[in-house]
C-alpha cells in the first residue's frame, strides 16, 4: 500500500513543479496573454485583483488625431520600475459604441513581443513573448482603411505575478473623419481647432448714440466738436470783417 502512496506523492510533486515552472512568480503567462483574455484584458490566472494605485506606466502617442490607414508609433513606458508582461489593444471610445471592439492592427519589430489575434482579427493585439524586465517598448498601430471613430490604446501591464495594472490608456486619438466629439467623452478630448481666417476690422462707433457720445466726449467726439465750433467762429469773424470793410 505504501508504493501507490509514494507514486501519488511523486506525481503530485511533479505536477507542482511543472505548475511552478509554467507559472513562475513573474507571470502566470510567461509566453504572453492568452486569447481568452482578449475581452476584459484581465490576467485571471494570476489569482489576485489588479492594483488600484496609480499606474507606474504610460502609453504615449506622437499626435492626438489620426488618418485611416496611416501608421502611428505607440510607446509603452515604465515611469517607475519595469514591466514583465503586457497586453495591448486599440479600442473605440464614444457614447453608443462597442467599447470592446478591437480596432486596426499592430506591427512589431521586437523579439520580446509578439502579435495576438483577438476575436479573429489578425494582429489586433500585442503581448509579451518572454517575461524579461522591460522599461520601454515601441510598437506601431495602423487604423483601418475606413473611418473607425475615436480610439484609445489600452493596455494591461504586469510587473510581477501579483502586481499588475489594467485599463491603462493613452490619450484619445481623434478620427479626423469624425470631427464632432461625442458629449460623453468631450471632457477628455482636446478640442480640434477649426481652420479660420481673420480679417482686421475697424471698430464702428455710432456717434448718434448718447451713451457713445458720453463715453467718448473727452476723446475723439469732443475733439471733432471743438474743431467745428472753432471753424464756425472763424467764419463769423471773416464775414464780419467783409461786412464792415469800406
Amino acid at each position: 500500500m505504501s508504493r501507490p502512496s509514494g507514486l501519488v506523492s511523486s506525481v503530485v510533486s511533479s505536477v507542482l513543479l511543472w505548475t511552478f515552472l509554467a507559472c513562475p512568480p513573474a507571470s502566470c503567462y510567461p509566453g504572453g496573454a492568452p486569447v481568452m483574455a482578449c475581452g476584459d484584458m484581465f490576467p485571471s490566472g494570476h489569482g489576485t485583483e489588479a492594483q488600484v494605485s496609480p499606474s507606474p506606466y504610460r502609453i504615449t502617442v506622437p499626435k492626438k488625431k489620426y488618418d485611416p490607414n496611416t501608421t502611428i508609433k505607440i510607446s509603452l513606458i515604465a515611469t517607475v520600475g519595469y514591466f514583465r508582461g503586457v497586453f495591448v489593444q486599440a479600442r473605440r471610445v464614444g457614447c453608443r459604441v462597442n467599447v470592446t471592439e478591437v480596432i486596426g492592427s499592430f506591427t512589431i519589430n521586437d523579439n520580446e513581443l509578439e502579435a495576438q489575434h483577438c476575436f479573429g482579427k489578425i494582429h489586433s493585439a500585442v503581448t509579451h513573448k518572454m517575461p524579461s524586465k522591460k522599461t520601454r517598448k515601441d510598437i506601431y498601430w495602423t487604423p483601418p482603411v475606413t473611418p473607425a471613430g475615436h480610439v484609445v490604446i489600452r493596455a494591461t501591464f504586469v510587473m510581477e505575478k501579483e502586481m499588475f495594472w489594467i485599463g491603462v490608456e493613452s490619450d484619445i486619438l481623434v478620427d479626423l473623419q469624425e470631427m464632432d466629439t461625442p458629449k460623453c467623452i468631450a471632457s477628455t478630448v482636446r478640442p480640434i481647432p477649426a481652420y479660420t481666417t481673420t480679417t482686421p476690422t475697424t471698430p464702428f462707433v455710432n456717434y448718434a448714440d448718447d451713451n457713445v457720445l458720453g463715453k467718448y466726449s473727452s476723446g475723439a467726439v469732443g475733439v471733432h466738436t471743438n474743431v467745428a465750433i472753432l471753424g464756425l467762429i472763424l467764419l463769423v469773424q471773416a464775414l464780419s470783417r467783409l461786412t464792415h470793410s469800406p
